[in-house]
């Protein structure tokens, strides 16, 4: 370790000189303390894959760039196992040293702004992301592949937005790293073209599982803004082109949802023109009954809804009283 500092010591001291000369609030105190904390322990997981000297020196300017890049952003901080950035420095690049070794410039970066960004879509989904990216660390064979199975990983963390790409992914995937990402087993076979076009029609069928399906309250989504919710008053629903949109006097959000989760996607300040209100393939009474596809189902929760629309798969109701949304689909069946 202190030949890898003593080989790129003078590269970081010109980096951080810099970055003194152009910030006027740059914090050396607390830089050095991110160093020692959350850079050392990546770098010392790095010598004990017996990483060359230039991938060593490589990863270590590499951590340090990045470094710099969130003190500018206000988002470096000491080491905090609880904080999510920190479980990135301390969990996840130490596990994956061995990987993003070989091209860290842009494999570290990837890596922290993927779970900025699922973080400021919800954290609960950033969290689940970085348990699932843990164990594949020693599934990929290289950081290309470690980055894709993160794609895939966002999308089973509940960004049902991404699931068609997701999908084209994840079928490219190595086999051991393809089922281990979705938690398969070891021996599901590579999808074909026909079950992929399958799984893109339908957001209720997850790869790998049965088709038998039965009509479900499957998401609940939205919220109050007050309370860290999207909505100032109770939004009202309406679909066009297979999307569903929820939106009140001041934001529309797009709903995406599917077998893995849901989530509101900014959309702008009004749903779109000729969007609709149509049920098409389901019904749904006053008292919360929904039907679709020969099969009805009493949902109590529905009961007395002011507002509802639905996309060829999924079923959107709100209420004049609440800010939530809930969503009704034809999913697989759960025992």
């Amino acid at each position: 370790m202190a030949e890898v500092l003593a080989r790129v010591r003078d590269s970081v001291n010109q980096r951080v000189a810099l970055a003194r000369q152009q910030r006027r609030n740059f914090d050396s105190e607390q830089f050095g303390s991110h160093l020692a904390a959350n850079v050392v322990p990546v770098l010392e997981a790095g010598v004990g894959n017996d990483l060359s000297h230039p991938e060593m020196d490589g990863l270590a300017l590499a951590l340090v760039e990045a470094s710099l890049r969130l003190q500018e952003a206000g988002l470096l901080a000491g080491r905090a196992d609880s904080d999510l950035l920190g479980r990135v420095w301390c969990q996840l690049l130490p596990a994956a040293a061995h990987l993003i070794a070989h091209e860290p410039e842009p494999a570290v970066p990837a890596l922290l702004n993927a779970a900025m960004t699922l973080a400021r879509q919800s954290r609960s989904i950033a969290e689940q992301w970085l348990e699932i990216m843990f164990p594949l660390c020693s599934q990929a064979e290289n950081p290309d592949n470690l980055l894709d199975a993160g794609k895939v990983a966002a999308w089973r963390a509940g960004m049902a937005c991404w699931r068609e790409s997701a999908l084209d992914t994840w079928a490219a995937l190595p086999g051991p790293l393809r089922n281990a990402v979705l938690d398969l087993p070891p021996d599901t076979d590579v999808p074909d073209q026909a079950v992929l076009a399958e799984l893109k029609n339908d957001p209720w069928r997850a790869p790998g599982q049965a088709q038998q399906k039965g009509l479900h309250l499957v998401h609940t989504v939205g919220g109050f803004r007050g309370f860290g919710g999207q909505f100032i008053t109770p939004p009202k629903i309406t679909v066009l082109n297979e999307t569903l949109f929820a939106f009140d006097a001041e934001a529309c959000f797009a709903i995406h949802a599917d077998c893995f989760g849901a989530v509101l996607i900014r959309h702008g300040k009004e749903p779109p023109q000729g969007a609709k209100t149509k049920l098409g393939q389901f019904s749904l009474d006053a008292e919360g009954k929904v039907g679709s596809n020969g099969q009805i189902q009493d949902f109590p929760k529905l009961a007395g809804w002011t507002t509802a629309a639905a996309s060829s798969h999924t079923l959107a109701v709100g209420h004049e009283s609440s800010h939530k949304i809930r969503l009704i689909a034809m999913a697989e069946t759960r025992p």
